[in-house]
């Protein structure tokens, strides 16, 4: 059950939300998050490679920093995007967060090109800055889009070597 190179998460968004009243990690929705996140703590072999993806808010939460804390106590490499589907061709202009994170005992093998990681505690005190603001791997700005991505209206976020 556990095997699998990548694992995928979309947790419930309303806990993150305004309209949810941001209760984040306190509201029952966010109970399967915190779940798999003691999986990743307490189970032996981890998963290669983990994609987390969720609505503009949930970086800076309680359970954005207790996953950002277990990842890198569990030895992981992490990047943070906040993207627009825009950019991809997809006719939605909701601006996503997007975390990716790779196993630095698997990194030597290049899964996929990752970059610097995050700095821990330079995130935890001020959570924008860990948050790369411009598209990975080149990925165009979409014409015609408003969003703050591709008017360049946010700036790349310098993000610190990984430890």
């Amino acid at each position: 059950m556990y095997d699998a190179d990548l694992w995928t998460m979309s947790p419930p968004c309303q806990p993150f939300t305004r309209m949810g009243n941001q209760k984040r990690g306190q509201d029952v929705r966010c109970s399967s998050l915190l779940v798999v996140i003691q999986l990743i703590r307490r189970y032996g072999t981890k998963p290669p490679a983990i994609l987390l993806e969720n609505v503009k808010g949930f970086e800076g939460s309680d359970a954005w920093r207790h996953i950002l804390e277990t990842l890198f106590e569990c030895d992981y490499d992490i990047r943070q995007f906040l993207l627009t589907p825009l950019q991809f061709g997809i006719p939605n202009g909701r601006l996503r967060y997007y975390l990716v994170a790779r196993l630095r005992t698997r990194s030597e093998q290049q899964m996929f090109s990752f970059g610097d990681s995050i700095d821990l505690n330079g995130c935890l005190r001020e959570p924008a800055s860990a948050i790369m603001r411009t598209p990975p791997c080149g990925v165009p700005p979409t014409p015609n889009c408003e969003c703050p991505v591709c008017t360049n209206k946010i700036r790349q976020v310098f993000t610190a070597p990984s430890k």
